[in-house]
């Protein structure tokens, strides 16, 4: 993760895949993949896919439980 803009309920999620960055808004999921982005608090970024919930901070490579 690249970046995060704590903006309330505009709050998004900046993602490099596949060498492009892509914004990733609260309620929307990752493109080519089923996790959702739920909240972002504190400089991190928790996303969930079929009840289960992972967590990503600015600077990390994957989501981590």
């Amino acid at each position: 993760m690249v970046g995060l803009l704590e903006l309330e309920e505009h709050s998004a999620a900046l993602l490099k895949t596949e060498g492009t960055t892509q914004r990733v808004m609260l309620g929307e999921t990752i493109p080519g993949s089923n996790w959702k982005l739920i909240s972002i608090a504190n400089q991190k970024a928790t996303f969930e896919q079929n009840s289960q919930q992972k967590s990503m901070s600015v600077g990390q490579t994957t989501l981590a439980k």
